[in-house]
Parts: C-alpha cells; structure tokens; sequence
C-alpha cells in the first residue's frame, strides 16, 4: 500500500507504477499510468505547463487504494510534455480539449471525475465547455486561466518575439535555471526535487522534439488564453460539482487568482493551505488527499 507522510518527501515513488501508451484517433501517442481496479469510476488528473504525470506522484496510487470504495486513478502527460509526442504544432485550448476527450475515448471512459494543476486545470475546463457529457465533478488546483493575460501575448507574431522564446527554452535546460524556479513554485525547500531530478528534466528539455513543442506553444499564446478564446467568458456554463485548491503561498498563481476563479465558479467548494506554494498536492498530499476524496464521496 502507497502511504505518502506529511512533510516527508519520497523521491522515486513514481517508479511502481507501469508506464502505459494509447496512441489517439490523431497519431498523437500518449503516455499514462494508472491505479486501482479497471471497472472502478474513474479519476482523471492532468498536469501544468513544464510538467508531467509525476506531478501527481503523491496522489494517482494513494487516492486509489485510500479511496472507501474502489476508485480507478488516471494520470497522463500532455504533448508536448513527459514521455508523449511532441508535435511541432499549432497548440490552442481546443486542440488541447480535443486530446482530452480522444484520450477518454480511447479508454473507453464515458463519464469520470477530473482534476487538473495549473495549465491542466485549464486545459479541463475547455475540455468541459467543448465536451460537456464526460465529467461528473470538476477539481481545479492553483488552476491558470485566472491571471491577467501579458501583454506578450498579443505579439508573438512579432519580429522580436521568437528569438526570445527561443532563448527562453533553450535556458530550460540548464539545471541552474529550473532549480531557482522552484523558489516560485515550492514554499517548503523540504519538498525541493533532488539534484538528479532537476538534472533529467533539463537533459529532457535539451531534446529538439522537446523544445520545438514548447516553442510552438508559446508562438500561440492567443489560441491559449481562457480570456482571448472566449471561453472564460462561458464558464458559468459549467454547473457541475467543484471544489477549487490553491496554495495560500503561490508565488506563480497568486491566492488572488483563486479568488477570481471563485466569482466565474460560485457554486464551487473552495479549500486554501497556508504554508504551501503553487503544488498542495505535493506539499500537502495527506490533506489533499483526504479532501479530495471526501469531495468525491459527496
């Protein structure tokens, strides 16, 4: 049984679970892993920009098996991130939206619960104005979509701008870089990844695929945004059950995002950790955990 103590991290805990693959109606190959038994209702989490399914690593098998009823987690990782393709694409919300929902057709999921982190969170509520059938409660965590969009966002197109992206993702992969980052996304340095971890995710943003993928989203950064799309001004549309996670210490997402998310969502159930940064369910897993589930039992 995966037990995850408070404030003791366990590097490496994602190594038990068995890396899976679906490629989609699209050719898009996508890498998942999973836990619990296969007929239970399903759990979907989704992970933010930069990330990849080890982001839940505290969660996809503990939620399984601490679940009061069986519970079938799912934990995939996004193109053009983790061990997915990386298509040198056009990304936008709706393409995003429509990997979500051929994933789940691909599974065979007809109806399930879904969380997602960061650009994930994003990503799922797209996903559900686009394909309102699938989801049965909603969970979003220090979710993007409720900050103010940067100005950068209306000049990607711009002559300037690409030799900046560029640059951006070619200091990804230096370990310096991603280790100071963390100062914005971890609150507690006790949850800080160790050396060799930051060390595979810079070698891993160091591929061409990798970084031809990142640049591509950052070229579309229009067709990215909840708030150009249109789509954020359609979210009350979304009615379904919703709990809302934020940590109250979020360098990267303030607290105040949070609360903006709350006036598009009312209805949402809405829970803040003090002491914790931009991932509660790393920071605070046992919590997270025991939350997220009793919301699901609701």
């Amino acid at each position: 049984m995966i037990e995850v103590e408070e404030n003791l991290p366990k590097w490496g805990i994602e190594n038990q679970f068995e890396s899976k693959f679906v490629t989609l109606a699209n050719g898009v190959k996508i890498h998942y892993v999973e836990a619990g038994p296969a007929d239970a209702p399903v759990l979907l989490l989704t992970h933010g920009f930069l990330g990849s399914w080890k982001d839940w690593r505290y969660n996809v098998g503990a939620l399984a098996e601490q679940s009061p009823t069986p519970l079938r987690t799912i934990a995939f990782d996004w193109p053009p991130f983790g061990k997915s393709d990386k298509p040198d694409i056009a990304y936008s919300l709706f393409y995003y939206a429509d990997i979500l929902r051929d994933f789940a057709n691909a599974l065979n999921l007809t109806e399930f619960d879904l969380m997602g982190h960061s650009m994930g969170g994003k990503h799922n509520l797209a996903f559900m104005l686009l394909n309102p059938v699938y989801v049965r409660k909603l969970i979003l965590v220090d979710t993007d979509g409720f900050v103010k969009d940067m100005w950068t966002v209306d000049h990607t197109k711009d002559g300037w701008y690409q030799p900046i992206s560029k640059l951006f993702t070619n200091i990804l992969a230096k370990p310096k870089f991603l280790k100071l980052t963390l100062k914005n996304i971890i609150y507690n340095p006790k949850f800080y990844p160790p050396q060799s971890e930051i060390e595979e995710n810079a070698r891993n943003f160091a591929q061409p695929d990798s970084k031809a993928g990142i640049q591509a989203m950052g070229y579309n950064l229009v067709a990215l945004s909840l708030t150009k799309t249109g789509l954020k001004a359609r979210l009350g549309e979304i009615k379904n059950p919703t709990l809302i996670i934020w940590g109250k210490q979020d360098r990267l997402l303030h607290i105040n995002c949070g609360y903006e998310a709350r006036t598009y969502l009312p209805h949402a159930q809405f829970q803040v950790y003090e002491e914790c940064g931009h991932l509660p369910q790393l920071e605070k897993a046992a919590e997270f955990n025991r939350l997220v589930l009793d919301f699901l039992a609701k």
